[in-house]
């Protein structure tokens, strides 16, 4: 479960990085997607919201950061749950860890954009 969180949580960010670096490429890959949700200025929708909506929630960069963020501490967490094992078991967690949230980065940062 840890590997599949810091897949999720790399993908995440490849997606926040995108949308903040690579913005037309989102649109090229989407073109009927909501430029005020998913475009460079919707950090203006925390303003311009007469409900309050969060801003983990109120456009798409804040959304791919937030699920980078959660993910990655219940990788974390969910490394340490459990019996007690071998120190090398951790290492081998992180490690993996580490090759999952490179490779959820890569196919969403540099396959899909």
């Amino acid at each position: 479960m840890p590997a599949s969180l810091c897949f999720v949580a790399g993908a995440a960010w490849g997606l926040h990085e995108t949308l903040m670096h690579h913005n037309g490429a989102f649109f090229e890959r989407f073109p009927g997607a909501s430029r005020t949700f998913w475009g460079t200025e919707s950090w203006r929708n925390k303003y311009n919201n007469p409900w309050y909506v969060p801003v983990q929630i109120s456009d798409g960069k804040h959304i791919a950061a937030t699920l980078h963020h959660v993910a990655l501490f219940t990788a974390g967490i969910s490394i340490t749950l459990g019996e007690r094992r071998p120190a090398w078991h951790y290492a081998a967690d992180a490690a993996l860890g580490l090759a999952s949230y490179s490779v959820g980065n890569w196919l969403v940062w540099d396959v899909l954009f």
